[in-house]
């Protein structure tokens, strides 16, 4: 089994995997199972492997409408209703990170912020958030709901609205990313 996957199976259900419910939970929930061919078609070992769950991945995205470069997301990914959701290859999101449904993370083709958002640690992305440039969102963040986002984010922060205003909160993501997986024990 993915070592990562295990984390983004932590981050889930706060608990580690095991054969025995675990397998059914990845057979009846779809976020997880597009989070699990997604993780297989960049690691598995056998170019074969890999293939098979590029196959499994793009299928399921077609009828997800969601698009994730499972290569720079790190450990701990959550999905919630994950339709909709286009992530760029170039964006690159740290580890027990949120992503709610209807969510743009994508590349600035002009201008000073020409490039991909970089996502820090701990971070929840509301529905229908868009997260364009070369910026660079801190750890704890929270992105609510509808916010545009084309500046950079400081650590410990709030981003709401269009255009996006900061808000200072100390554990600004507490209560909302809830299985981090510094406490997963395999």
């Amino acid at each position: 089994m993915n070592e990562i996957f295990k984390k983004d199976y932590y981050a889930f259900y706060g608990e580690s995997w095991r054969i025995r419910g675990g397998v059914k939970r990845l057979v009846s929930n779809r976020d997880i199972r597009y989070i699990y061919a997604g993780r297989m078609s960049t690691s598995a070992k056998t170019i074969f492997v890999r293939m098979f769950f590029r196959f499994i991945r793009h299928s399921m995205a077609v009828k997800r409408c969601a698009e994730i470069s499972f290569q720079n997301v790190g450990a701990g990914l959550h999905l919630s209703h994950g339709t909709a959701i286009i992530i760029t290859a170039k964006a690159k999101i740290g580890e027990n990170c949120s992503l709610r449904n209807g969510i743009t993370i994508g590349v600035e083709l002009r201008g000073k912020r020409k490039g991909a958002p970089t996502i820090g640690d701990g971070v929840w992305i509301g529905p229908n958030a868009t997260i364009v440039g070369k910026i660079s969102v801190g750890n704890d963040v929270l992105i609510g709901a509808n916010s545009y986002v084309n500046f950079d984010v400081p650590d410990h922060s709030i981003v709401i609205g269009n255009p996006g205003k900061i808000i200072y909160k100390e554990n600004a993501t507490e209560g909302y990313i809830v299985h981090k997986i510094t406490e997963c024990i395999h």
